[in-house]
């Protein structure tokens, strides 16, 4: 039976997330993402009072309803290709997500038993979790902007009285988006909890030749080794 981990992912995952946005928006870029809003209301109000020139009945409520959506969902998209720009460009060139050296899989994976992990697997495996823990955060923010659209829409469109039928697809687009950002959430929170893992993990035992031989490496199983057992 595997050890506990106590994994505390959820309130690990936002403190990685608040300790990694500063380095993501830095100040020059504050001043970019200040440039993108603005841009974007004026273009998605813009935008949206071209439609509506040509659409006879729409005004008061209604009208002004249809503004706010197609302005938030213009800022919306920007500042979510914003983040998710920013997350590609300050990876690490050799960063390799999901790609680890084989027989490592399990060391991240905390229901089961931690393996015997040698000082090269140790090291790959650590570089790997702090990489993870430098992308994730900005990944997690782009996904959650671009999904935060969706309940304000719905919301402004119950206020305003622009619901519909096919606003319903606005919801169920919504509730089938929810359950990415929490598994990056999960699997960024979970990081710290791999480390502790990693750092208790044992060292393979060790093949011992002939003193004259003067070998030395990790025992490996054989086919002898498990018929003999």
């Amino acid at each position: 039976m595997a050890e506990r981990i106590d994994n505390p992912w959820w309130s690990e995952g936002w403190r990685l997330v608040r300790e990694r946005l500063p380095e993501v928006v830095t100040p020059r870029r504050r001043r970019v993402l200040a440039v993108i809003v603005v841009a974007s209301v004026l273009l998605g109000t813009g935008g949206v009072l071209l439609l509506l020139r040509d659409i006879d009945g729409v005004s008061g409520p209604q009208g002004w309803g249809i503004r706010v959506l197609f302005a938030l969902l213009v800022v919306d998209l920007s500042l979510g290709v914003c983040f998710l720009v920013w997350g590609h460009l300050d990876r690490e060139p050799d960063y390799r997500a999901g790609r680890v050296s084989v027989g490592l899989e399990e060391a991240f994976d905390l229901r089961k038993p931690v393996p015997a992990l040698s000082p090269e697997l140790r090291e790959e495996a650590t570089i790997h979790i702090r990489r993870t823990q430098r992308a994730l955060p900005v990944t997690i923010v782009g996904h959650g902007l671009v999904n935060l659209y969706l309940p304000i829409a719905l919301a402004i469109m119950v206020v305003s009285g622009l619901w519909v039928s096919s606003a319903w697809i606005f919801l169920g687009v919504f509730l089938l988006n929810i359950p990415q950002p929490i598994w990056f959430l999960k699997w960024l929170g979970s990081t710290p909890a791999q480390l502790r893992r990693i750092e208790s993990a044992p060292e393979p035992p060790l093949y011992r030749g002939p003193k004259a031989w003067g070998i030395e490496a990790p025992r490996k199983a054989t086919e002898g080794d498990a018929s003999a057992g």
